[in-house]
């Protein structure tokens, strides 16, 4: 059977020894008398070394025919072979017996069909070379079966399947038809005779596929031999448009975005991002093959791909493109029309460094909304004189709003000019009213929509839970639902998450919520997706991996006093993330170190304790609280001796400290957000000499509300005791002070004080928050007792 090429790029060097595997199989199955017994396993689970549970078919089918008997290592080539299927990227989405995204409609049975040997019957839609075939075939083969192309139903195989337009399984379909809807298709299963028979068929060439890869997700593995679920299923997106702003070029993107229906790419990493004036030079030979590679694999299937290009410099003004010079565009288009060539689109991204622009725009424009628009309009009409179907996208430098901006230049005039003075078909990027939105409100849409004149790309730079906004891979994503209103779909032309190395996972969960929003469950949706990728028997230990790692999140990465006094603690911790570690990796290393994002954020962490090791002084801090210590003698009477000063440094939980200046004077502070974000509370320690108390202590806060209209509502506690609740009281773009009575029964010798936000909120940046200043505690007075 002809398979892509392209599909073995992302193999691992591991998976060479998948003959080696095969043959050991096959001794083990024939003659199972002449393994060499070199150690035994005595109900203990796996080693990576040997095999994951449920990976290796030589154990599952010793373990039936000798139950409760020792397993018995097989020989070197077959523990290579099993290794190396530990590390087949390919095998993913692992068997967990439903499909993902989830269907519109799905039955499944309790019955399996038999896949060692398979009889493919195609359709008139469906040649041998097909590349949507080869996924099917190449499936099949990974789990042990094997295909052959039959011209009808017949004697020779227990089980056949019907891929595409076949009239030879018209008889199982009888009245039924494929979803009248894009990208719509079936899965249907009978008998013709006592021959399995099932049904792929899709509305188009996308529900074809659509159509094998649902089918791939119910193959397994019964007793050691390749098998699938039967299942009846009628499916289709109820949103066009599913992607992100992806780098397929890391191993194992690919298939993972395939298999949960992505449609739309735009290929971050295609080409060299931000080497100054690389771009101008000849295309790179990597440039060069990443995009041959994804056109190899994305064009014949249909998916709709764009090859990202930022040519921006970030130092140097004069490296920036002269939008009226003939050799920079012409370097530009070599880019273009490169991704063209292999099927794919432009996409041309001005973000966050167009400005100052280059000094001959200045001249030649007066500015970049003039300079942009000439440039734009020039690459579209000599790209689409080439290429007619090819598609261009522009990420502007006003790519959010109508929140605040800080650029000198109009964003209004600039992206209105952008609405009215380009091809209505060049697609434009929006975030929403900031570069990182959570709630969108529809008068923003609206404001956007009128200014460009056409729906915006719209890219999510959403900020996850934990440290640097990460994505630990077992987090319940609710933002899809919660944060946009169900017309909020219909008003962007597509919808997808800006995709870094820990985002690749939500982004998954946002292919199944815009699959079928209405069966979306965020708690559901991140463990059935996690299970696919990782393999069911690897998700617990990934709940606990979260779980560990999450512990650091009250450090936020930023070395401080409190953080230094926790080194021990935090030592610790790392050990206990690290077996945690060691236990996801047990079954599929492979795939978790490949797509999970977890090693760069354990990675993360390890680097931050070793920093802060090295920097136990702390000197710098010292010099940055001492200010804010001068301002508390001065506005609340802080006394040294008799007082005690906590810095926002002294503060745990909450957004890492760091001098803030919006709208206000410059001061020292930290933050807290929703009570459903990574730092919904901060905390800080105090002791209490003498104890116990004579009388009552008051807390001073020094703090603000956030800018939004109405108050953030916070908690205050110490210890187990709350001595306030309800709307913050703090002024709103600057710093005033509360005071608040601790009672003496509250304190004990050892203290925390708490500040929790108790807004329903899971947005990490902008409101709602509560900002601290620095906090004092006060033993009141005789007098005020």
């Amino acid at each position: 059977m002809a398979q892509i090429s392209a599909l073995e790029i992302h193999r691992s060097a591991l998976n060479d020894g998948r003959s080696g595997f095969s043959a050991a199989t096959s001794q083990l199955t024939t003659h199972p008398e002449n393994i060499p017994m070199t150690r035994t396993f005595q109900n203990e689970r796996p080693s990576r070394l040997i095999a994951g549970m449920g990976m290796v078919m030589a154990y599952i089918w010793l373990a039936a025919v000798w139950p409760g008997q020792a397993v018995p290592v097989t020989n070197a080539a077959a523990l290579a072979a099993a290794e190396a299927e530990q590390n087949d990227l390919l095998l993913a989405p692992f068997y967990t017996g439903t499909i993902y995204p989830t269907p519109q409609q799905a039955t499944y049975q309790d019955k399996f069909a038999p896949l060692a040997s398979v009889g493919l019957v195609l359709g008139k839609d469906v040649k041998p070379d097909d590349p949507r075939l080869a996924y099917l075939t190449n499936r099949i083969q990974r789990y042990g079966g094997t295909t052959t192309v039959a011209t009808a139903i017949g004697d020779a195989f227990p089980t056949y399947i019907c891929v595409g337009d076949t009239p030879t399984a018209d008889a199982i379909l009888k009245d039924l038809t494929v979803p009248d809807k894009p990208e719509g298709y079936i899965i249907r299963s009978g008998k013709q005779g006592d021959r399995t028979v099932i049904l792929l068929r899709g509305k188009d060439k996308l529900g074809l596929l659509w159509a094998v890869q649902s089918f791939n997700q119910l193959v397994t593995r019964q007793e050691g031999r390749p098998a699938a679920r039967l299942a009846e299923v009628t499916d289709y997106p109820e949103n066009a448009k599913r992607g992100g702003i992806i780098s397929l070029c890391i191993p194992g993107y690919i298939n993972a975005v395939l298999s949960v229906k992505i449609n739309w790419i735009d290929v971050g990493g295609a080409y060299t991002r931000r080497v100054p004036n690389i771009w101008r030079k000849e295309l790179p030979e990597r440039d060069k093959a990443n995009v041959k590679m994804i056109g190899d694999i994305l064009t014949p299937l249909g998916i709709e791909w764009y090859a990202n290009l930022n040519p921006l410099a970030w130092v140097n003004n004069t490296d920036q493109p002269r939008c009226k010079n003939e050799e920079d565009f012409q370097a530009l288009l070599k880019y273009a029309l490169f991704a063209a060539e292999h099927g794919g689109g432009f996409s041309l991204h001005f973000d966050d460094a167009r400005f100052p622009i280059h000094p001959d725009d200045v001249k030649d424009f007066g500015s970049a909304k003039e300079a942009d628009i000439y440039l734009l309009n020039k690459l579209y009409k000599a790209l689409k004189a080439k290429y007619p179907q090819a598609g261009m996208m522009f990420c502007p430098p006003f790519y959010w709003g109508p929140g605040a901006c800080a650029y000198t230049e109009s964003r209004e005039e600039y992206l209105k000019a952008l609405g009215s003075r380009t091809p209505k078909d060049l697609g434009i990027y929006w975030t929403g009213p900031a570069v990182t939105s959570s709630k969108i409100d529809p008068s923003q849409t609206k404001w956007i929509n009128d200014l460009i004149q056409r729906k915006p790309l719209f890219f999510q730079n959403i900020l996850f839970n934990h440290a640097h906004g990460y994505h630990y891979v077992t987090d319940p994503v609710r933002a899809w639902p919660e944060w946009h209103s169900a017309a909020f779909f219909d008003e962007v032309e597509a919808y997808m998450l800006n995709v870094g190395g820990n985002f690749l996972m939500p982004m998954i969960t946002l292919a199944d919520y815009l699959w079928n929003p209405k069966a979306y469950d965020p708690e559901r949706s991140v463990a059935e997706m996690a299970k696919h990728m990782f393999g069911p028997e690897t998700y617990p230990a990934l709940v606990q991996l979260n779980e560990k790692l999450s512990f650091f999140d009250q450090y936020g990465s930023r070395p401080s006093p409190a953080a230094a006094r926790d080194i021990l603690v935090m030592e610790q911790r790392m050990i206990e993330v690290d077996a945690a570690w060691s236990n996801a990796l047990a079954f599929h290393p492979g795939a978790v170190k490949a797509l999970s994002g977890m090693a760069w954020s354990i990675q993360v962490q390890k680097n931050f304790l070793t920093g802060l090791k090295k920097n136990k002084d702390l000197a710098g801090f010292a010099r940055n609280v001492e200010p804010e210590r001068k301002r508390a003698e001065a506005e609340s009477g802080l006394n040294a001796k008799t007082d005690t000063f906590l810095s926002a440094y002294d503060f745990m939980g909450g957004g890492a400290a760091q001098p803030y200046a919006y709208h206000c004077e410059k001061r020292l502070a930290t933050w807290v957000h929703g009570a459903r974000s990574g730092s919904p509370a901060m905390k800080a320690p105090f002791q209490i000499e003498p104890f116990p108390p004579e009388r009552d202590y008051q807390l001073i806060v020094s703090g603000q509300d956030d800018d939004a209209e109405a108050e953030c509502g916070i908690k205050i506690m110490v210890n187990e005791t709350v001595i306030f609740e309800g709307k913050s009281g703090f002024v709103r773009e600057g710093w005033s002070r509360r005071t608040f009575t601790i009672p003496a029964a509250a304190l004990k010798r050892y203290n925390e004080l708490k500040i929790v936000n108790l807004e329903d909120s899971d947005a990490n940046k902008g409101p709602p928050f509560f900002m601290l200043n620095y906090a004092i505690v006060r033993k009141l007075a005789e007098a005020d007792k």
